[in-house]
């Protein structure tokens, strides 16, 4: 009796089957077996290529490496195949430069054995051939990262020219590709006569425009640079026979023949004479930052005594301060400027009061809105009459710093 530990006829089938395996699609082929579960089994099929069509799927050719004519591999490859072929350096007609481990991939282009050839050797270099029915092409060199002759120079090479106008001319042409470093010299000449220099006995003369960095007189003579018709380089607008001369021992001066200099100044002003000494004689002077002095006074033509000069100092304080004053009658209300609330710091203002006429107790009570308002504690008489001083501390600059290091 048949039970799970005795089963022998089980071990197979009662009756035999019959397996076919099946190929369809772009390959074919069929086998069959007789099965009845007594031992494994495996088909094997006899397969073929249904459509030659679908020739161009698969990548043919020899195995291993060969001495070859690259001539003839080209004209094996029938039109929509692909081969590919491992070639030996003695191989022929290879490309020029070809190492021990070589191959060579063909493309059949179309038909009557037009194809085209890509070639890779070991030692990185790359070549590229087409080849036309009964012919075949010369190998090109592929160009990569390491390799690129022809990349370093152009195809065609360019002429290149230097020229110079304006004051100067001249002109240099080269032949240009890229082989090397080039320098053109120039052949230079002055277009213009009038820029002729001449240099004799201590004296240097240019009718016409200098430009320099800096001019220093050696000698006593003067340096004179004379515009004559037109001025326009000397100020951005012309003016007629204006003369710059600057002296060397007797200082530095300035001499127009017009009152239309373009720095303002006028007649024989001199600028700094030989101590040092700054003056402006006819003018103005105008300072966009920082004036420091040891001292800082006016001095002017003495206004009642007659060949005197009267000298009055400026007051000195630790701040950039401001002030203005005056005299307050029928109101007790000081109107500030109305500019210093961009000029001084509200909290920096200080008043001073002096009654006029009577004894008045006069007080600040208080500061708003740009105005001072004035008390006046007096029993007999609050009319107020007085002068007043009011001073601030500028807050459109930098404050000022009193005490600094050297």
């Amino acid at each position: 009796v048949f039970h799970e530990t005795y089963h022998p006829n089980a071990d197979k089938w009662t009756t035999a089957r019959t397996h076919t395996v099946t190929l369809t699609g772009d390959v074919s082929g069929t086998a069959s077996q007789t099965v009845d579960g007594t031992g494994n089994k495996t088909w094997t099929i006899n397969t073929a290529v249904g459509n030659n069509t679908h020739e161009h799927h698969y990548i043919t050719g020899g195995s291993g490496w060969q001495t070859v004519d690259l001539n003839v591999i080209a004209d094996q490859a029938n039109a929509g195949q692909l081969r590919y072929e491992q070639y030996s350096s003695s191989s022929t007609n290879k490309p020029p430069a070809s190492d021990n481990a070589n191959g060579v991939i063909t493309v059949g282009q179309h038909s009557s054995n037009y194809t085209a050839q890509l070639a890779f050797s070991s030692d990185g270099k790359m070549y590229h051939r087409d080849n036309p029915a009964g012919a075949h092409g010369a190998w090109q060199g592929v160009f990569t990262d390491a390799y690129h002759p022809n990349a370093d120079k152009w195809t065609t090479a360019r002429s290149h020219t230097v020229t110079l106008t304006g004051d100067v001319t001249g002109s240099a042409t080269q032949s240009v590709d890229g082989t090397g470093n080039k320098t053109w010299t120039i052949t230079t000449a002055v277009s213009n006569d009038s820029h002729n220099h001449n240099h004799s006995d201590g004296d240097f003369t240019v009718n016409g425009k200098l430009s320099v960095d800096h001019i220093k007189c050696r000698t006593s003579q003067d340096l004179a640079i004379t515009a004559g018709e037109s001025a326009s380089h000397l100020s951005e607008n012309t003016y007629n026979d204006e003369i710059i001369r600057l002296a060397a021992e007797t200082g530095v001066k300035v001499y127009a023949s017009t009152n239309n200099l373009s720095s303002g100044l006028n007649v024989s002003t001199t600028l700094i004479d030989t101590n040092g000494n700054m003056s402006i004689n006819n003018g103005n002077l105008t300072v966009s930052g920082l004036l420091t002095a040891t001292t800082k006074s006016f001095t002017i033509d003495h206004p009642t005594k007659e060949g005197k000069k009267l000298r009055y100092g400026s007051l000195e304080g630790p701040e950039n301060g401001v002030y203005v004053r005056g005299k307050l009658t029928g109101t007790n209300v000081i109107e500030l400027p109305e500019y210093w609330t961009k000029l001084v710091h509200e909290d920096s203002i200080t008043v001073q009061l002096t009654a006029n006429g009577k004894f008045q107790k006069l007080y600040v009570k208080d500061i708003v809105d740009n105005k001072v308002i004035i008390g006046n504690a007096s029993w007999i008489s609050n009319n107020t009459n007085c002068f007043y001083i009011v001073y601030g501390e500028r807050k459109d600059v930098d404050k000022l710093e009193v005490e600094f290091d050297v």
